[in-house]
């Protein structure tokens, strides 16, 4: 799939909803990802022991669309209130029927505080 990761860092204001999504595409074409899924965390740092946020398919954070080809992780609202106003570590794994994994995604998320509640 992709020999490096992408590496995206996002402002995020608490509160709110927040999608991160992205696609393989090669060669002007969708890559097949049925069969797949989705995995991401974000983490205080590198060598936190436990994540802030897990998301996968099964608890609804993150996602895939095979028709499209999208696929990537949603903070709720609820998630990004819950969560500090700091920063975190966050990656997005694709694990392939096969069992291969790849790390799509990775950087920094900023989430800002909120003043609205």
């Amino acid at each position: 799939m992709i020999a490096e990761p992408i590496t995206r860092d996002y402002v995020v204001p608490q509160g709110a909803d927040y999608p991160i999504r992205m696609r393989y595409v090669v060669d002007n074409v969708v890559v097949d990802l049925t069969g797949a899924t989705i995995r991401g965390s974000l983490k205080k740092n590198h060598t936190s022991t436990t994540a802030s946020l897990s998301c996968t398919i099964a608890n609804g954070k993150a996602y895939l669309n095979t028709g499209t080809g999208y696929f990537g992780i949603t903070l709720s609202a609820a998630d990004t209130t819950a969560l500090e106003a700091t920063s975190y570590v966050f990656d997005i794994e694709v694990v392939l029927p096969s069992g291969d994994v790849t790390r799509a995604m990775q950087g920094k998320i900023t989430l800002t505080p909120e003043v609205t509640v």
